[in-house]
């Protein structure tokens, strides 16, 4: 008979991080009210979590699916450039 350690048992935690949760994915819709519950069952999902703002985006990010990745997509591509240091680039500077 082997004698191997046992993990003690798991302690209950009454922690809501821990619980998993995987939220909805939103493909893009043109009903208004569609959008709102998806925002609102994400921002229920990051306070539960305590995700930070940047987590957060993250996340959305991977569950925008079809038009709504698109989407965002397009919109990173088109956000203006950051110069060194952070600074946004002066626009009499030439490139």
């Amino acid at each position: 008979m082997s004698k191997r350690k046992r993990r003690p048992p798991r302690q209950p935690t009454d922690d809501l991080r821990d619980m998993k949760i995987d939220p909805l994915e939103f493909e893009g819709s043109l009903n208004s009210d569609h959008y709102i519950e998806w925002v609102q069952v994400l921002e229920r999902f990051f306070e539960i979590k305590e995700y930070s703002d940047e987590k957060a985006f993250m996340m959305v990010g991977l569950k925008l699916k079809k038009y709504a990745s698109s989407w965002m997509r397009t919109s990173k591509d088109n956000k203006p450039r950051r110069g060194s240091h952070g600074s946004k680039p002066s626009p009499t500077s030439t490139s």
